[in-house]
């Protein structure tokens, strides 16, 4: 019950504006249930929204190993890590999000972003 509250609480923050009370909540909602990969999801759009996209690819591969059936989780470590210049394990994510489903137009249109940026 405390780690769905301090979900709900950072959710609450995040809508405000309030990034460090937002992962602060998040990070108190991992802690309550550390199996919680929506609560490492939101936590590293917040600490991307800080600049901090090591943390931010950090949470988000924590939150694939937990669930790595989450489109939402891989997708979106697929863009960081193509921002990063990872195009090897960015494509691996693109694809894997493909393979579960393959019309999914976020997937398409980064998988073209990452083969774009690796002839480069």
């Amino acid at each position: 019950a405390l780690a769905a509250e301090e979900l709900q609480r950072g959710d609450g923050l995040l809508a405000q504006g309030v990034f460090s009370g937002a992962e602060a909540a998040y990070t108190r909602a991992i802690e309550a249930d550390p199996a919680l990969a929506i609560a490492l999801v939101k936590r590293s759009r917040v600490r991307l929204s800080q600049g901090r996209m090591p943390q931010a690819i950090g949470d988000l591969t924590r939150a694939v190993e937990l669930e790595p059936t989450s489109l939402q989780a891989r997708l979106q470590r697929a863009v960081l890590l193509r921002k990063t210049c990872r195009f090897n394990g960015a494509l691996e994510d693109a694809e894997a999000v493909l393979g579960r489903k393959p019309e999914h137009r976020g997937a398409l249109e980064e998988r073209g972003k990452i083969e774009s940026g690796a002839r480069l």
